[in-house]
């Protein structure tokens, strides 16, 4: 960070914790004379039975796109989960804010004109559709939502337990299981969802603030 508070960028990371949510917070500030873009992410372990147990509600007719798992020091991703994905490719993120946001930074002109310069669409380039609105997680998934309600739920069968999620701010929505598979009871026992700015950059004006944000409503804390 600049110490000439006319040239500087700011962020704000702000995590509340109430007694059946807990939300968190970003706010950016460009106190430059010129835009700039945003690209990133910030996400949520949610720690479940199983995944098998678990389905992802009131996402049906959403689309999205199959993409590597996010690249952070913080995510808990199996060993094998890229070998064993089909149409996935390397690791598609920098971090470039490393101990704040899981790939937060600016979006480079380089990387635009590269996204542009493909022929033959991928399968990570093909958006599909969400078609089941009682979605099960048995499966290996790493999936950016390009349009998805604000708001949705997990639902946990095996706790019986169902948890909200919400987002303000962020167009994308991002979700991660590892699968139903040995270790589904151990350490992989879990979902991960975050609000993205992954394929979209957040664009903000000089002298202007951003803010975005999540919440997550469980309300047997």
């Amino acid at each position: 960070m600049s110490t000439d508070s006319a040239k500087t960028v700011e962020i704000k990371y702000t995590v509340t914790l109430h007694p059946d949510n807990l939300t968190s917070e970003i706010a950016v500030t460009n106190s430059t004379s010129s835009s700039i873009q945003l690209i990133g992410s910030f996400l949520s372990h949610l720690t479940v039975s199983s995944p098998d147990a678990t389905y992802a509600i009131g996402l049906e007719g959403s689309n999205y796109l199959n993409k590597p798992p996010l690249e952070t020091h913080f995510s808990i991703v199996p060993p094998d989960f890229n070998d064993k994905l089909t149409g996935q490719g390397q690791s598609w993120v920098k971090t470039v804010f490393p101990g704040l946001l899981p790939n937060w930074g600016r979006n480079s002109n380089a990387e635009a004109g590269n996204a542009k310069t493909g022929v033959v669409k991928t399968d990570e380039e093909i958006e599909l559709e969400e078609d089941d609105n009682y979605a099960q997680l048995t499966d290996k998934m790493s999936r950016i939502y390009t349009y998805a309600p604000t708001r949705f739920s997990f639902n946990d069968r095996g706790r019986r337990n169902s948890v909200g999620i919400g987002r303000d701010g962020f167009e994308e929505l991002y979700i991660f299981s590892p699968g139903s598979t040995d270790d589904s009871y151990g350490k992989y026992s879990f979902v991960c969802t975050g609000p993205s700015a992954m394929l979209k950059p957040i664009n903000i004006s000089p002298e202007d603030i951003w803010r975005g944000g999540q919440f997550i409503y469980n309300p047997n804390m």
